[in-house]
């Protein structure tokens, strides 16, 4: 198992082991109790962490709050039609935030999950198959992958998204025809997606977008003042899809999660 791999002196708690398994279930079967919880609970309190090397290469846990997920979903069902008729792909792996933008996108909403083996999520004639027998309706799809795929093995996807990377201007062309196509930015401090595009359509640039719910997007220059149209700056979100910071790295949040000026 994974945990055999892990550093001896690593903490772990083994889901499947006897004495986990005897633990759970002597406790009790109703709602936790306010005193069992290490603290109060609020929409600002995380929902789930999740490691990134970013431009360091040390990891780095990003704590993301319950209050940017509401906002992940409210933008999920207004701007990719998904609901209870929908079927989600969950495509991404767990080592990835795609996994809980696929999550939310799915069981947030009424639709279904559709969950496969490795072997079944490779691109090409395996991911082909699987979509079409579980007549996939959407699918959050890495640009890099598509190319590989013939453009007609989607048929049953009639809303495809595009991250990770800009998606090339003849994946947009091919994979854009028969259906809706949208292109989602968002780094792993913010929650999973900070801006989506309208419809893909032609040979042009795919642009990130607009900020999704309850998100605000600005350009600004080295002293955090708003850049004129046109002129090269580093962008920065805000918002309740904004996570709290880096866990247990005070110094490192505070550099980077600066206040809004």
């Amino acid at each position: 198992s994974a945990a055999g791999h892990l550093p001896e002196d690593t903490p772990r708690l083994l889901l499947d082991d006897p004495a986990v398994t005897t633990e759970l279930a002597e406790l009790p079967a109703t709602d936790t109790d306010p005193g069992e919880r290490h603290g109060v609970v609020s929409p600002q309190s995380p929902a789930y962490v999740i490691y990134t090397s970013g431009s360091t290469g040390t990891p780095k846990g990003v704590a993301v709050t319950h209050a940017g997920a509401a906002s992940l979903v409210a933008q999920q069902a207004e701007g990719l039609g998904v609901g209870p008729d929908s079927r989600v792909l969950q495509f991404a792996s767990a080592s990835f935030d795609a996994m809980f933008w696929e999550w939310c996108m799915a069981l947030l909403t009424g639709a279904t999950l559709v969950l496969a083996v490795g072997e079944r999520l490779v691109p090409g004639r395996a991911l082909a198959e699987l979509a079409a027998e579980h007549r996939i309706t959407h699918a959050t799809i890495p640009p890099a992958a598509l190319a590989t795929m013939a453009v007609d093995s989607l048929p049953t996807v009639t809303t495809l998204v595009v991250a990770g990377e800009a998606p090339s201007a003849t994946v947009v062309a091919d994979w854009s025809r028969d259906r809706t196509m949208i292109n989602a930015y968002g780094p792993t401090e913010a929650t999973v997606c900070a801006t989506m595009s309208g419809p893909l359509t032609g040979t042009d640039t795919a642009p990130i977008g607009r900020p999704i719910t309850n998100t605000r997007v600005f350009v600004l220059d080295a002293g955090l003042a708003p850049v004129p149209a046109g002129v090269v700056g580093e962008l920065y979100l805000a918002g309740a899809g904004l996570a709290r910071g880096y866990l247990n790295r005070p110094a490192l949040t505070a550099e980077r999660f600066v206040a809004n000026p």
